[in-house]
């Protein structure tokens, strides 16, 4: 490129390494000065960002209290007791 142009001077591109004038040069998205035929737009996917997933739940009970004692095994009366008598699991099969 060894021809006159005024305002303009000889540069080399980054990418293909050729010798251009430097009015061929465009910035590219990443701040390169690059020729013409180098330079390429951000791929817009680049540019989008995720959203965050809304992980609550809608309800829930809250824990028991240490200082009352629960009922954890899901059986008990009306009176709220518990039948009397052993239990195996013989099922009357000796």
């Amino acid at each position: 490129m060894n021809y006159h142009k005024k305002g303009a001077w000889n540069a080399i591109c980054p990418v293909c390494e050729f010798e251009k004038k430097s009015t061929d040069f465009k910035r590219r998205w990443d701040g390169q000065m690059v020729c013409s035929e180098c330079w390429e737009p951000r791929h817009p996917q680049e540019q989008v960002r995720g959203k965050p997933d809304d992980v609550s739940i809608p309800w829930s009970h809250p824990e028991p209290s240490s200082d009352t004692e629960q009922d954890t095994s899901g059986w008990a009366g009306e009176s709220g007791s518990y039948p009397a008598g052993t239990f195996d699991s013989n099922n009357g099969t000796l």
